[in-house]
């Protein structure tokens, strides 16, 4: 999945639901340069989780600095996050 493919994916339901309006805008400017997954687990978008894993997500496609989503969404006590990766197979070690 392409990181622009965000917004195809999402459409307006991620527009219209977005808790922070300005990342969602950051990133459907292209102006987020990470893979659409880690969005998800930065930003606690369970909605957006969902959606890209109906539609074929990388659980373990790292970021420009090679953390995992499963990292980040660690770092950021995404705890809602955590556990659907976790449930969907990803690498925890």
């Amino acid at each position: 999945m392409r990181y622009q493919s965000l917004g195809a994916v999402l459409g307006d339901r991620k527009r219209g639901s977005c808790a922070t309006p300005h990342l969602c805008a950051k990133f459907l400017n292209g102006t987020f340069r990470e893979p659409p997954i880690h969005f998800a687990a930065d930003y606690c978008a369970f909605e957006g989780l969902e959606t890209l894993l109906e539609h074929g997500a990388d659980l373990h496609i790292p970021s420009t600095s090679g953390a995992t989503p499963f990292y980040r969404a660690c770092r950021g006590g995404n705890l809602d996050i955590v556990k659907r990766l976790k449930g969907c197979g990803c690498d925890i070690t």
